[in-house]
């Protein structure tokens, strides 16, 4: 925000309705530059640039973990490239089967009616 953006933001929108937590049930609050407003916060923050969640979603399931961390923990969990979208990706593929002959799309992603994009047929010479 700036030079003095951190007052004009208080002097727009009182400190009171400003999303917080604070002690939730779950013992922590983990962030990952992701959307922190609450279902139906209507109050104009001024960002609109959210990560998807995959970051977060992953710090959540390392802090689900239900153990007590150590620093070790938090610096594994500080430097952890795993990636849950890469996770679900890797089990799609997994999922795949190759060489199918259906009318249906044999990948789980595939949005489309295998028809709508027909393969050219083998020729020969």
């Amino acid at each position: 925000m700036g030079d003095g953006g951190i007052s004009r933001l208080v002097d727009l929108v009182p400190i009171r309705e400003l999303p917080f937590e604070f002690n939730p049930p779950r013992h922590y609050i983990a962030t990952a530059n992701n959307n922190i407003l609450p279902p139906g916060y209507t109050i104009p923050l001024g960002y609109d640039g959210w990560a998807q969640p995959y970051r977060v979603n992953r710090i959540r399931e390392m802090l689900a973990a239900g153990k007590k961390f150590d620093i070790d923990d938090f610096v594994r969990m500080q430097q952890d490239v795993t990636s849950s979208l890469g996770r679900r990706f890797v089990q799609i593929l997994q999922n795949w089967r190759l060489g199918q002959v259906s009318r249906k799309p044999v990948c789980p992603v595939a949005r489309f009616p295998s028809d709508s994009f027909p393969m050219p047929r083998a020729t020969t010479s």
